[in-house]
């Protein structure tokens, strides 16, 4: 899934003082890192998606019925699948962890946006955007099952002996963790987005790596935010090294998604480090330091 929303992040309000360390239970569930928050007005604890991709935080629309947050009005969007116009809405209170974040304008998605690809499947409440996570260094443990948000500047602390060194990504209003990866021993620009189901790769990405698609394997739908069908093949990377991590056989989807072009990348490399990128070590992002690290 892909839901980056290109707005402008707005001031939040953190009421209760941030500890040092706020430590979530995290689950990956379908290829999602998932974990609970609690809505303030009514107690209600949510299933939210931790996604690294999404500029901004959004509610399911069967969970925006549920708790009938205020309408601020309209906005437009740019998802993996172009742009699309979606409700905006305002959380009063929302708890994660120990701290209560308030005033928090979230946008409204589909069902079907966090809705996993099963049989049966009930969609999740919403997704934890940059405007929260950038406010914290975040640590990503899926072998523990936990989600730690730190004081910024605070480092990893038990975790430094796991990670390797520091890759930094540009800062600005929109800090997407965004470096240099190599595939197949080709540079590739890639952007962590833990909201994605697979590896995502473009198609000049697939062609200068030599990663070839499987014949009679098209699939063209919506994926995401956004309004535009667009077409995914289904391929495998031999190797993909994401700093001094390497990681052999990787099942990836191959498509030119408009999220793409919309962050500059249509005439280049380029590809989306889905949630995959997390099983199996820690992963570590400072974004007061504007640096992500992975597991040795």
């Amino acid at each position: 899934m892909k839901r980056v929303a290109v707005l402008a992040l707005p001031a939040l309000v953190v009421a209760a003082p941030l500890a040092a360390q706020i430590t979530l239970p995290m689950t990956m569930e379908h290829e999602w890192p998932v974990v609970p928050v609690v809505h303030g007005e009514t107690g209600d604890t949510l299933e939210f998606i931790v996604d690294t991709g999404a500029a901004s935080s959004a509610l399911s629309a069967s969970a925006a019925r549920r708790l009938a947050p205020e309408r601020l009005g309209s906005t437009t969007v740019q998802g993996a699948s172009g742009p699309q116009t979606v409700d905006l809405v305002l959380l009063r209170s929302l708890h994660v962890g120990d701290a209560e974040i308030r005033d928090l304008r979230v946008i409204v998605v589909d069902d079907e946006t966090l809705t996993p690809e099963t049989e049966d499947a009930a969609p999740y409440d919403g997704v934890l955007g940059i405007e929260i996570l950038s406010r914290f260094d975040v640590l990503f443990s899926a072998p523990t099952g936990e989600l730690h948000l730190l004081r910024p500047g605070r480092g990893p602390g038990d975790f430094e002996s796991r990670l390797a060194d520091p890759i930094p990504f540009p800062a600005g209003r929109r800090p997407f963790v965004r470096h240099p990866v190599e595939l197949n021993d080709v540079r590739v620009s890639a952007i962590l987005d833990t909201g994605a189901r697979s590896m995502i790769l473009n198609g000049i990405a697939a062609a200068e790596a030599g990663v070839e698609p499987e014949a009679g394997s098209e699939d063209r739908r919506r994926r995401g935010v956004g309004s535009v069908e667009v077409t995914f093949r289904r391929a495998t990377i031999d190797v993909l090294e994401v700093g001094v991590t390497r990681i052999e056989s990787v099942p990836a989807r191959v498509s030119d998604l408009p999220v793409f072009r919309a962050l500059g990348l249509a005439d280049r490399s380029a590809m989306l480090l889905g949630a995959r990128t997390l099983v199996g070590c820690p992963v570590f992002i400072s974004y007061v330091a504007s640096a992500v690290r992975y597991c040795r």
